[in-house]
């Protein structure tokens, strides 16, 4: 049963049935879009996320050599990762062989590194390979 309210004013307009204001149906679309982006971009970085890991969870335990194979994967899947080509390297040069320090370098290039990154680092890269990096001013 439907009465009438009695305290309802006679002017007062009411918003029709599903009629939204237009800026709320572009932040829903915005949203929308924004999701749909993120499920695209999911099955390139889970995988990585995953191998990277497994990849932590190997140094841990002290195997290098399987860090190493494990990021190569992941730094296969997406090689523009700065975090699994900064590990890589990182990994690499705890190796002793010549080749793992030089796949090491591989990965650092291009990279910019933070202070923090540069201080872990260094923790384990050989000299030699030190001094062929210079500070750069923030910009």
């Amino acid at each position: 049963m439907i009465e009438q309210n009695p305290n309802a004013d006679a002017n007062e307009q009411v918003l029709e049935a599903h009629k939204y204001p237009a800026w709320l149906l572009g932040v829903a679309g915005v949203i929308v879009v924004a999701s749909i982006y993120s499920l695209f971009l999911t099955p390139k970085y889970y995988p990585a996320a995953s191998l990277l890991g497994k990849a932590e969870k190997a140094d841990e335990a002290q195997q290098v050599q399987q860090a190493v194979d494990l990021l190569h994967q992941a730094v296969a899947k997406v090689p523009d990762s700065k975090k699994i080509r900064l590990e890589l390297a990182y990994e690499d040069f705890k190796l002793p062989s010549q080749e793992a320090h030089e796949d090491a370098m591989a990965a650092l290039d291009g990279i910019t590194m933070s202070p923090d990154e540069w201080a872990r680092m260094s923790t384990v890269m050989p000299a030699e390979y030190q001094s062929q990096f210079k500070e750069t001013e923030d910009k």
